[in-house]
């Protein structure tokens, strides 16, 4: 195989995000230290515009981590998982049907209830793609006692699809 030059140099969005390994150099800068960066960036824009007064910063396990890790180096908000990862579940977005995609999110992550009873939590994802996970992540929260979830996403907004699956 051979490599055609290009004027100029296109990445998925979600290598950065969420599919490449936080070990792997990417442009020169590691992964981990790009998925910091965009959680910085999160806290910023917060701290400049929404000014939210929350009680921790917390991921969406696993690719969250490095999100919500920046998120908290900028805001300063404490950091706390609130949940537990099943490491044996498969991917949901992978399942056939929609009822599959549900029962294998809810199989994923369980939540800790005691991390985030009567506590604001901002929840940070690498991006949404069907909404499954993060629509029932929220609510898990919120039925643990959560007083409020605010979610902050990390992907840029896909705006058209992608020719390569």
């Amino acid at each position: 195989m051979k490599q055609l030059d290009s004027p100029r140099k296109a990445h998925c969005s979600f290598e950065w995000a969420y599919t490449a390994s936080i070990d792997s150099i990417i442009d020169g800068l590691y992964v981990q230290e790009a998925r910091n960066n965009m959680g910085q960036s999160l806290a910023q824009r917060d701290m400049d515009e929404a000014d939210i007064a929350a009680d921790i910063v917390a991921p969406v396990l696993m690719s969250g981590i490095g999100h919500a890790l920046g998120y908290h180096q900028q805001s300063g908000m404490k950091y706390q998982e609130v949940f537990l990862y099943n490491r044996y579940a498969d991917r949901s977005y992978t399942q056939s049907t929609q009822h599959a995609r549900e029962q294998m999110a809810k199989r994923k992550l369980s939540v800790l209830r005691y991390a985030v009873e009567n506590k604001s939590v901002v929840l940070c994802d690498d991006s949404i793609i069907r909404g499954t996970q993060i629509h029932h992540k929220v609510r898990d929260l919120k039925k643990a006692g959560a007083k409020e979830v605010h979610v902050r996403i990390a992907c840029p907004p896909l705006m058209y699809p992608c020719d390569f699956g």
